[in-house]
């Protein structure tokens, strides 16, 4: 049972990079959504806020379910992994360290978006959500992770220890 729960809590090394670009355009969309509702909350709409809320609270969910555990315990990645990236062939390996970092940074523009819209300041979270969009968009429709450049300048400038991810120095060598 121990050795169960440690499994279950453990990010995996390698991820797919196909499936971490599925599960951002699924996050994507998620975020689309919230930016909708936040827009419609500025304007005045009837609900919206309380929409924004949900969509603020999943995204947040799913961001810390995905740096606990990689794709296991969040339904966007299990649904990347297992039924999504395998439309598109065989998985691309990549080191794990700069994705988790980079789910990392979406925790803390999920939790800004949250707090924004639990504040009743749409429109901050609105903005959140637009730079928010462009990242994970990147990703998703592009294969550019910001988050791994980030890691991999983090690295470079040594805040990040170079053996922690060999690989991860150097991104634009990654095939």
């Amino acid at each position: 049972m121990h050795s169960t729960v440690r499994d279950l809590l453990t990010f995996p090394d390698p991820v797919n990079g196909i499936a971490a670009r599925c599960t951002a355009a699924l996050v994507f969309m998620l975020g689309a959504a919230a930016l909708a509702a936040n827009v419609a909350a500025v304007t005045g709409m009837a609900g919206a806020g309380g929409v924004a809320v949900v969509l603020g609270a999943l995204m947040l969910a799913g961001f810390v379910l995905r740096v606990i555990s990689g794709p296991k315990l969040s339904p966007f990645g299990r649904l990347s992994v297992h039924v999504i990236a395998p439309l598109f062939g065989e998985p691309q390996l990549t080191a794990a360290a700069p994705k988790r970092f980079a789910q990392g940074i979406g925790v803390v523009f999920a939790a800004a978006t949250l707090a924004a819209v639990l504040a009743g300041a749409h429109g901050v979270a609105a903005g959140v959500l637009a730079v928010f969009l462009v990242a994970v968009g990147l990703e998703a429709f592009a294969g550019f992770c910001l988050g791994c450049w980030v890691y991999a300048k983090l690295q470079g400038a040594g805040v990040i220890a170079d053996d922690s991810c060999a690989e991860c120095a150097n991104i634009w060598a990654r095939t």
